[in-house]
């Protein structure tokens, strides 16, 4: 059974579907908890990376975290690891996600 046809069979009640094709885990010094990715293929044949932190950098104002969807997993998951970085330093704050 395909994704769609969860969505035919129950009607307007699921109002997405994606399907997780990946997850990772990246152990960082000197960060708590460990970064990890989970890469969804979304409805439209991209892929996504969702990170379960985010980063806030010296000076700011809110946390970050990349969604840019990517036409590959590696990509995906090259996107939320670079995102992470991209803010990071030892000063910068570091926030796990709820419900990631």
């Amino acid at each position: 059974m395909e994704l769609k046809d969860f969505r035919k069979m129950w009607g307007s009640r699921i109002i997405e579907s994606n399907e997780i094709v990946g997850f990772y885990e990246f152990h960082i010094e000197g960060v708590e908890p460990t970064l990890k990715v989970k890469v969804l293929k979304l409805e439209s044949g991209d892929f996504m990376g969702i990170a379960n932190i985010e980063v806030r950098g010296k000076n700011c104002a809110t946390h970050y975290r990349s969604l840019h969807p990517r036409k590959s997993k590696e990509e995906a998951v090259e996107e939320a690891v670079s995102g992470f970085f991209c803010f990071y330093s030892e000063e910068a704050d570091v926030k796990e996600v709820e419900n990631w």
